[in-house]
């Protein structure tokens, strides 16, 4: 009887050890030092290995079989509460007891959330889970007082854009640019959509053709004017791809398309994966052709060398966009490939993937911009300027003040006075220069695919002389500086 026992404890011992051996913790809290992300968990992910930050958010993606009364008992049962439906099936939770909590949530964020549907479900419900991880897009956004737009400038400031049409004046390179004007006698952009996920946008902004678009960061149904003056990125960004050729101001690679606004990155710059997620699937339901993103996720805290990883639902939401979206056409996702100057992309995730088009900036000079990160992943390049020299885009109008004696004065709002600025310079620059070519390829052949957009950017991309280029490619440039005017030729022929 004794032996007996004590051989039931033994056995009973051996369980719980092996239960505790399956289900070590995934995550882990750690202290949060960090005053700036105060509001934000600080949490080790022992299946990454780094440091990831969050707000007891999780992501869950049902299969496709899921009925949406089996995933909301399925969400109830798990403790978790639905905030926003980012994509179909799936849904940002929040962990209502936070992710330590000791009930079954705790075993499905230990465990990956796949094996652990609740009894009274059939099947294992789940097809892919991770944490809602916050992290930094960065950008340089300036002050954060409230704004709103007057005055705009009155002149042609077309000739000054050298990387529509570059004649060597001023110290430049003749030739330097992407031959954009020769390209607009056979494409201008029209019937497109180009979607930019950026800060805020100037919607009323009267050189560019925005859509209604979409706020992420306050889930509005419509884009809104930006809430601080630190919110000027977004409107260069757009001004670069589609500025209106309205002889006033500067005019856009693809003048005719037209720009989807999407507010993704609030003004400290952390973005959840689920907002992320979710502008993407965003900019498809309004009709995204092509998916501009001047931004690269961020982790400073990296050691050298080792690779910032996207989660496997990003990865898939890439994969769905470049080979599903629009009934298996596909939209283009361009990414910038920062502005680093390394020669690796290990701070560039989204750029480094075979479903985007990660591009990398040149000069008026022809040359790799000094900032411009590089490595095997790069695609190609374009004009996003150097140290002494930007692109002239749209930015946002100034600021109207009135004086106690009534009278008004200007405040610079934007990134220079007026409408228009002279020096946006890096990736960000470049990313939609690329953009706007893609408008003009698709534009003069509607019936082509993502896949195949992609491939004439890069088959008609031009070989800059003083580089040397190996089955096409070179590790600085990619497959070269983009051509629009060759694009677009192919393209037709296509």
């Amino acid at each position: 009887m004794i032996r007996r026992l004590i051989f039931s404890l033994i056995l009973i011992l051996v369980f719980v050890l092996g239960v505790e051996a399956k289900y070590q913790p995934r995550f882990e809290y750690l202290p949060n030092l960090d005053v700036e992300k105060a509001e934000l968990r600080k949490v080790y992910d022992h299946k990454t290995k780094r440091v990831r930050y969050t707000k007891d958010g999780v992501i869950v993606k049902f299969k496709k079989s899921a009925t949406p009364k089996q995933m909301r008992v399925y969400m109830l049962q798990n403790d978790l509460q639905p905030l926003e439906k980012i994509a179909e099936h799936t849904y940002s939770c929040q962990v209502l007891h936070g992710i330590e909590n000791p009930g079954r949530m705790s075993l499905m964020a230990y465990t990956g959330g796949v094996s652990l549907p609740h009894p009274d479900l059939p099947g294992d419900l789940v097809e892919g889970f991770d944490l809602d991880e916050y992290r930094e897009l960065s950008l340089n956004r300036g002050s954060k007082k409230k704004t709103k737009r007057i005055a705009r400038v009155k002149k042609d400031l077309s000739p000054q854009q050298w990387h529509l049409r570059n004649d060597g004046r001023n110290g430049r390179k003749a030739g330097a640019d992407v031959q954009a004007n020769e390209a607009w006698i056979y494409s201008r952009g029209y019937g497109v959509k180009v979607a930019v996920l950026d800060t805020g946008f100037d919607i009323e902004h009267p050189d560019i053709n925005f859509t209604e678009g979409y706020d992420v960061v306050d889930h509005d149904d419509r884009a809104k004017a930006p809430a601080y003056s630190s919110e000027n990125h977004g409107t260069a960004v757009a001004g670069i791809i589609a500025a209106k050729d309205d002889d006033i101001g500067v005019v856009g690679l693809a003048p005719s398309a037209e720009i989807i606004p999407i507010r993704l990155i609030p003004d400290d710059g952390y973005v959840s994966v689920s907002n992320i997620i979710m502008a993407h699937r965003k900019a498809i339901e309004l009709g995204a052709d092509i998916i501009n993103n001047s931004w690269t996720s961020y982790d400073p805290s990296l050691p050298k060398g080792q690779q910032l990883e996207l989660s496997e639902l990003e990865e898939e939401l890439y994969r769905e966009l470049a080979e599903e979206a629009k009934d298996g056409r596909g939209v283009l996702v361009v990414f910038a490939s920062g502005n680093s100057g390394s020669s690796d992309m290990a701070q560039s995730p989204e750029a480094r993937l075979a479903y985007t088009l990660a591009v990398g900036s040149t000069n008026s000079l022809d040359t790799r911009s000094n900032f411009s990160t590089y490595g095997d992943e790069l695609d190609l390049v374009a004009p996003g300027g150097g140290d002494t020299e930007g692109i002239y885009t749209t930015d946002r109008v100034d600021l109207a003040i009135k004086r106690k004696n009534g009278k008004r004065r200007r405040r610079v709002l934007g990134y220079a006075k007026g409408s228009a600025n002279s020096d946006f310079k890096g990736t960000s620059a470049a990313a939609p220069v690329v953009s706007g070519v893609a408008a003009l390829v698709w534009s003069a052949n509607p019936k082509l695919t993502a896949a195949e957009v992609k491939q004439i950017l890069i088959d008609s991309a031009e070989q800059l002389e003083g580089y040397e280029f190996l089955n096409a490619r070179n590790a600085e440039l990619g497959y070269g500086r983009v051509n629009a005017l060759a694009a677009v030729k192919k393209a037709i022929n296509q």
